[in-house]
């Protein structure tokens, strides 16, 4: 074959592929997809890793080295008013009633009931009601909520939201909503609202505000997905618009773009959470500005089986100050054994990078006061 029949041959190669590809343009209805089209908050800097060739890749400054949650052990110390190890066998003391708190640092349920952390290192039981369901084969408690201040906790139960007050050991308890009441395969999740004023209560469907005095009403957003700044305001991650929703009170007051991701906190002017779209086949912790969607910190883990971000391996807490995110975190036996309930508390100094182990031990449902930690 000569130069010119070469040169003729792959012209017309070109010209059908520009041909097909118009052709599906043209079926598709819709054009394709340009840089701007993507959410800023969920663009990268430089060039993503593709699945095949997932090596070496300069992301944006806020994107910090891969890391290995089977390397905890080896991770420095923290300590704080937690154990190293923390193991409900052991943890006994008196009942609430007969020695009240100065405040909760930790809450934990398990067959015995509520077992809670005082700040001088001794447990106390509470008797609640085990109210327990079967996840894969693992005993899971609902997680227990513990109020800005420390003082007071609440947890679920068939009855209603059980709240405790650690300081004086009264107790009463709040009925479900209709919505809520009756038989369930699991707990609704129960988390304080702003100024520790009522609850958030919600499952994958539906979210309702309760009050103290039990009055109960609709929220404003029916997301699941939502993290509240202690002092206010409420942070709605509405995922089909990939924008993250302020709210103060019934008033939506700031939009912005916000990346996918699950279990959310916010406290200092931030939201933190597990992501697991930034990166192909790897999640881990972020936070970011609420009032830009920028991202500040993203520290990668590499899942992709989403373990981690989907399936609750790693669970952001709560912030312990302005520079340090608390979360609680499934180790290496997290993947030879499926979903288990051995953890380990870990504090991310998100501005350095800079990873501490605090604790481990069965705590899938731990409940933390970052205030009261150190």
């Amino acid at each position: 074959m000569s130069e010119t029949t070469r040169r003729l041959t792959a012209g017309r190669h070109v010209a059908t592929l520009l041909v097909v590809v118009a052709l599906l343009v043209g079926c598709s209805g819709e054009a394709l997809p340009t840089e701007s089209d993507v959410p800023r908050a969920a663009q990268v800097t430089s060039d993503s890793p593709s699945p095949s060739a997932p090596g070496p890749t300069r992301w944006d400054p806020a994107t910090q080295p891969v890391w290995d949650p089977a390397s905890i052990e080896t991770l420095p110390l923290r300590r704080t008013r937690l154990p190293e190890q923390i193991d409900l066998r052991s943890a006994h003391g008196p009942t609430l009633l007969a020695q009240p708190m100065s405040g909760i640092v930790a809450a934990m349920r398990d067959a015995a009931g509520l077992r809670l952390l005082d700040t001088d290192g001794t447990w106390r039981l509470a008797p609640v009601p085990p109210a327990q369901h079967t996840v894969f084969g693992v005993t899971d408690f609902a997680r227990p909520a513990i109020s800005s201040d420390g003082t007071r906790v609440a947890v679920a139960l068939e009855a209603g939201i059980r709240v405790i007050d650690a300081t004086t050991g009264d107790e009463s308890t709040i009925p479900w909503p209709p919505r809520f009441s009756g038989r369930r395969d699991a707990p609704p999740s129960v988390v304080w609202q702003p100024r520790d004023d009522g609850f958030f209560v919600f499952d994958t469907v539906w979210t309702w505000l309760v009050a103290l005095d039990g009055s109960h009403r609709e929220a404003p957003f029916r997301s699941y997905a939502f993290g509240i700044d202690p002092d206010g305001p409420v942070y709605e991650n509405a995922f089909r618009m990939t924008r993250l929703v302020t709210w103060a009170g019934d008033r939506v007051i700031d939009r912005s773009p916000f990346v996918q991701c699950e279990r959310m906190v916010a406290a200092h002017g931030m939201v933190a959470c597990t992501a697991g779209s930034l990166q192909s086949f790897r999640s881990g912790p972020v936070v970011v500005d609420p009032r830009t969607g920028k991202i500040i910190a993203y520290a990668p883990i590499k899942d992709r089986n989403s373990l981690y971000s989907d399936n609750g391996g790693l669970t952001v807490l709560g912030f312990l100050d302005e520079d340090t995110v608390l979360m609680v975190v499934g180790p290496l036996a997290f993947h030879r054994n499926g979903i288990g309930e051995e953890r380990s508390l870990v504090s991310w100094q998100f501005r350095t990078g800079e990873l501490q182990r605090i604790s481990t031990g069965r705590l899938r449902s731990i409940a933390v006061a970052p205030q009261l930690l150190d």
